[in-house]
């Protein structure tokens, strides 16, 4: 569901980078504190649905930062930016409040970790909410004087298909519905 790594800026300061999606395009907010959280929405259909292999659904919401020591979390002022996308089925929101025959649950679910500049964390989605796993950054690397750069995914320019029709489908379910 994201990626997310850190940069120290000062003590309980950090710049944190997400990306989400095809994990192409970070963002760049100021985190304060010594742990990070991720929100999101979960939809979650009726069994019968799951079933016939219908995914649940899920909006990423929140980013924020956290403190561990409670004292820190009352006198410096806490960070927290929403990163719900503008597009993807953004009208279940407001179509399926309630239960109903398609619906089993909508619920949300965080997941936090402690920062670590050394580390990069990738944000998984569950059949119950989130989990987070980490892995070693990778330092930067020279030779000759040239930064060597590894490309280990593609990525595309401009919007997707899937992102297209969905903000189309967006728009339709908005005004008629």
């Amino acid at each position: 569901m994201a990626e997310l790594y850190f940069e120290k800026q000062a003590d309980q300061l950090y710049s944190a980078f997400i990306a989400s999606g095809d994990l192409c395009d970070f963002s760049e907010y100021q985190l304060a504190g010594d742990q990070w959280q991720l929100d999101a929405y979960f939809l979650k259909w009726k069994p019968w649905l799951e079933f016939l292999g219908v995914p649940s659904l899920y909006q990423l919401d929140r980013l924020s930062g956290r403190f561990s020591a409670i004292q820190s979390e009352i006198k410096i002022p806490q960070t927290s930016y929403n990163i719900s996308p503008e597009i993807y089925f953004e009208w279940l929101s407001h179509s399926f409040e309630q239960e109903s025959l398609l619906v089993g649950a909508r619920y949300g679910s965080s997941v936090f970790m402690a920062l670590d500049e050394n580390k990069v964390y990738r944000v998984y989605k569950t059949e119950d909410g989130l989990i987070a796993k980490t892995i070693a950054r990778r330092p930067l690397q020279q030779e000759d004087g040239l930064l060597l750069l590894t490309v280990d995914r593609g990525c595309a320019a401009g919007s997707t298909h899937m992102q297209r029709l969905s903000k189309l489908f967006n728009e339709m379910a908005l005004r008629y519905l």
